[in-house]
This record gives structure tokens, C-alpha cells and sequence, in this order.
């Protein structure tokens, strides 16, 4: 949904980034669109809207900016134009559980046991271990 408005008016239709753009990006009025609730959005490690992070369900939340095989998800202009990816992984490990869940623009969700560390690139799911959710 995201992607089919160009929100800040450069021209080009992109994926939100950081990710809380999703909640606090102004539409037309100056309203913030919300397209993810506000406690999602605290529970981003990197860009929470004011306030204190605060855990979603027991995981936090942090973008993934590239992936291992096609490289960055951003173009030169800094425009998030070749995907996106976002990464929970537990606040506290093994609460709920150990393991850290993964999705991109694709739509699949993977998870692993990373020891509770959040990834910063998506990764080969199939070299590196992850297993798809739900399959």
C-alpha cells in the first residue's frame, strides 16, 4: 500500500524506510497514514516514533537494508526502490521464544535461532539455516 503513493513527492514510488514511516508519514491533511499501529512502531530499535522502544509481543524490530544475493534494496539516490526487509528478534532471548523471524518484499517469513541478534542483510535462507514459516 506504501508503495503505490509517492509520499514525499520526489517522483518515485518506493518502500517505506525506516519502516515507522508506515505509522507516521503525513498524508495530504498532515495526518500520520498508520498504516502499522503505534506500538509496532515503538518497538522499531532504530527509528521509533517519540517515546521510549518499547517491545511488541516480546520482539523488536529493526529494517534489513540489503540482501545477500541482489545487494542493496536502495538505489544511489537513497530511494528504497528494490525491496525492503524487517527483522524481529526476541527483546529478551528465548522469551517468548529463541527465535528471530525475517520478511522482505517477497512476503515469506523465515526464522532461525541467531541467539536473540537481529540481521542487518537478508541472508540465502536455504545456505544459512532458515526455515520458512509455515512450511
Amino acid at each position: 500500500m506504501y508503495r503505490r503513493v509517492d509520499h514525499d513527492g520526489d517522483g518515485v514510488f518506493e518502500y517505506a524506510f525506516p519502516y515507522t514511516l508506515l505509522n507516521t508519514q503525513p498524508d495530504p491533511q498532515g495526518r500520520p497514514i498508520r498504516l502499522i499501529d503505534d506500538a509496532f512502531a515503538r518497538a522499531s530499535r532504530d527509528t521509533p516514533p517519540a517515546g521510549d522502544i518499547v517491545p511488541r509481543c516480546g520482539y523488536l524490530f529493526v529494517d534489513i537494508v540489503r540482501d545477500a544475493g541482489e545487494g542493496a534494496y536502495y538505489d544511489d539516490e537513497g530511494n528504497f526502490v528494490h525491496g525492503f526487509g524487517i527483522c524481529a528478534y526476541p527483546a529478551e532471548y528465548g522469551v517468548p521464544d529463541p527465535y528471530t523471524y525475517i520478511i522482505d518484499h517477497r512476503g515469506e517469513v523465515y526464522l532461525k535461532d541467531t541467539g536473540g541478534r537481529p540481521v542487518a542483510v537478508f541472508p540465502d535462507v536455504e545456505e544459512e539455516g532458515w526455515r520458512r514459516l509455515g512450511g
